[in-house]
């Protein structure tokens, strides 16, 4: 029989972090989960009181394509607020199903097949999966060392995928380097695609949006899954050029319709009035965030010092093991479930990736597992 597959679709492989969260699903209940980068804050009362609230009104039908227009016009504010840069919230706003819709939109709005985008590795794991989904070709690029740009000689680049704070190495980057980068986007005349998802987890230094720098070429990915601990909610936005908006809404309109106008009215509440709830939490992230650095540094183990974000990557070669068979050793013996960091690309390969959106206690316990196991390693 012949086959009916997509040959784009049938050769990309699946979500390394989905995989090992499926592993982690049937290890049992005793597994303690640094995996999936999921806040462990149930969402503020408030905020899931608005949504009860539309339910019980009856606010279950479609709302416009683009979203409410009262959501997208806390989101022009939410923007002015933390930048220079203003949009119109009728014509360059568009709210999505998550962050990773409105990157997936973005990129099918732009691309022409064979176009090239600059792709970080280690990076999240849709971007380049959601390039080639698009008729794109990826070319990759070391968040960590800016200077690899400079080696990149492809012709016919098209844009930039960029994520600051960043998932999964949690870096940010310093006013010289948005400097560099907004310069070698000018000089390539790319078109920026910025995910800043993780805005409100900056821990090191004041976040500053790439939209400071270079604002008009710049297509600004946010929502509201890890900031307000919404992630079942599903709502991001995209802001851009009206034209731009226009021809991802026509996609958008097409596969998706609209976003839950639940959700939707949910995240107005969490615009409006979700700001102390939400500093709460991030308060907290900091303490793991150096409660994991402490514990790692006390193991003797390497890792990149997570600035922002919630994620931790972890070298693990030391361990004699390659991060696949680490990760699926580590579940077997210790009931500790991580990521490879090669689900996030080759410059991933003897890393693994952590989370600490987890309690303390979890994150106690998954510590002693982890010492014990690499101790296990030593002795073989």
């Amino acid at each position: 029989m012949r086959s009916f597959l997509n040959e784009t679709v049938k050769n990309i492989p699946p979500s390394g972090i989905r995989k090992f969260f499926d592993l982690v699903v049937s290890a049992g209940p005793e597994v303690v989960s640094l995996g999936v980068g999921e806040p462990d804050f149930p969402t503020p009362w408030a905020i899931r009181e608005s949504a009860i609230f539309a339910l019980e009104k009856g606010f279950t039908s479609y709302s416009e394509n683009a979203g409410l227009l009262e959501l997208r016009e806390e989101v022009s504010l939410d923007i002015a607020r933390k930048t220079t840069k203003t949009y119109n919230p009728k014509t360059e706003i568009l709210i999505t199903n998550g962050v990773s819709e409105g990157i997936d939109l973005a990129l099918r709005a732009i691309i022409n097949k064979g176009d090239k985008i600059l792709v970080p590795d280690p990076g999240f794991v849709c971007y380049e999966n959601l390039v080639k989904l698009a008729g794109g070709v990826c070319v990759f690029y070391d968040p960590l060392d800016l200077t690899s740009l400079s080696t990149v000689k492809e012709a016919d680049l098209k844009g930039i995928i960029l994520n600051f704070p960043g998932n999964p190495i949690g870096n940010i980057f310093s006013d010289k380097d948005l400097d560099f980068l907004a310069d070698y986007c000018r000089e390539h005349d790319l078109i920026a695609l910025s995910d800043e998802i993780y805005d409100d987890l900056s821990f090191t230094q004041k976040h500053r949006s790439f939209l400071e720098v270079y604002p008009d070429k710049t297509i600004y990915f946010n929502g509201l899954s890890k900031n307000y601990a919404m992630t079942g909610f599903r709502i991001g936005w995209v802001c851009a050029d009206a034209i731009l908006i226009e021809a991802m809404n026509k996609i958008h309109q097409y596969s998706a319709m609209c976003a839950s106008a639940i959700s939707q009215l949910a995240g107005i509440e969490a615009l409006r009035r979700g700001t102390s709830e939400k500093l709460k939490m991030v308060k907290i992230y900091d303490e793991r965030r150096h409660f994991c650095i402490a514990r790692l540094t006390e193991m003797g183990l390497p890792f990149r010092t997570p600035e922002g974000a919630f994620y931790i990557f972890i070298d693990i070669r030391k361990s004699g093991l390659d991060e696949i068979t680490f990760c699926e050793q580590l579940l077997l013996a210790e009931k500790l479930a991580v990521v490879p960091g090669s689900a996030f690309g080759k410059r991933g390969r003897g890393f693994i990736r952590i989370t600490y959106a987890e309690n303390q206690e979890s994150l106690t316990k998954a510590f002693n597992r982890l010492e014990r196991f690499m101790k296990s390693c030593e002795t073989v």
